[in-house]
């Protein structure tokens, strides 16, 4: 006697149930979006900033990078609901665009335009207290916080 397989046996109905299960399930457990940005809190503009000031920080060498050791979705996961950072949110959102636009009167170019150099002259400037203006509230002190901690 010759054993069906128990799939051959399925219907359309119980395939949709089956799949509808397995579909609210992943989206219980949380199972990441398929959305053009893979970070949760920071926006595109906002993660490209961060990985040029992580590559500034920790320069990609014989070793990875800030950029290739993740640093940006670290950040991204420390200031999101339940990380350690969530307080700090607002100021990586304001002073990330401030720290992009501000490299401008300097070097006329944008934070993420500049080359090494021009990154570590900048952030050794900023960590002399040269730029803690710049955002309102001397909140560009956070990048020297960051070069010290």
């Amino acid at each position: 006697m010759k054993r069906e397989n128990s799939f051959n046996r399925i219907d359309r109905r119980s395939f949709l149930k089956i799949s509808a299960i397995w579909a609210g399930g992943a989206w219980i457990v949380g199972v990441p979006s398929l959305s053009a940005n893979p970070y949760r809190e920071l926006t595109d503009s906002e993660a490209e900033i961060m990985d040029a000031l992580a590559d500034a920080i920790i320069p990609p060498g014989e070793f990875a990078g800030g950029k290739d050791a993740r640093v940006t979705r670290f950040i991204d996961q420390q200031i999101g609901r339940y990380g350690y950072l969530q307080h700090d949110k607002e100021m990586y959102k304001t002073c990330l665009p401030a720290l992009n636009r501000s490299s401008r009167e300097r070097f006329g170019a944008l934070f993420t335009e500049l080359n090494e150099d021009q990154k570590e002259e900048y952030l050794k400037a900023i960590e002399a207290g040269e730029y803690n203006n710049l955002a309102g509230k001397q909140r560009l002190g956070f990048v020297y916080a960051i070069l010290v901690f």
